[in-house]
Formats: structure tokens, sequence, C-alpha cells
């Protein structure tokens, strides 16, 4: 997932998991195409990305992933994105308790 369409050159990690979550959580079978391919990245994500440290995920795929709202995510490791990614492999609903 890109953050905005001011880069599509980069990935924003944060997103595409949380975009995975909801996918999960909708459990059409139409869907696994994308979430098998959205798993994939953010698996490699984790094991590649620059700065990885094999655990959690990076917040962007490269540094200075433009939002398009004067902010830049950078490839370094990201709470958000780690914890999105984990309640999307856990198929958990962050608004349920």
């Amino acid at each position: 997932m890109a953050f905005s369409s001011a880069d599509r050159t980069k990935v924003w990690f944060e997103g595409t998991a949380q975009v995975l979550t909801a996918l999960n959580l909708r459990g059409r079978a139409s869907d696994a195409p994308t979430v098998a391919a959205f798993v994939d990245s953010l698996e490699r994500a984790q094991r590649e990305a620059p700065n990885h440290d094999g655990y959690g995920l990076v917040a962007a795929s490269r540094d200075g992933l433009d939002t398009g709202m004067g902010d830049l995510y950078y490839a370094s490791l990201h709470t958000g994105a780690t914890a999105w990614f984990l309640l999307a492999a856990r198929n958990a609903n962050p608004f349920r308790l």
C-alpha cells in the first residue's frame, strides 16, 4: 500500500497491515489472493527491509516515503506497523474487546 498518491514508489507497511487486518475480518473468499500477497509482502519486509531486525516491521520500504501532507516515513522499526501486523496474524479486531 502507498500512503498517498504523492509517493507510490515505496510501501507503507503500517497501512498494508491495517488493510490486511480489515480483509481478514471481512472474511471474503475473494480476498484470498490479496491477503496472501499482503502477508508475503509483510513477511518479506520483516526479513529483508532496510534496518530490519527479523522481528518487527519498519514504517516504509525505503527512507523518505512522502505522505503528501508534509511528513516523511522512514525505513526504521515501527511499533504501529508491527502491532497491526500482529493483529492481522491473529485475526484480531482492535475495536472489540
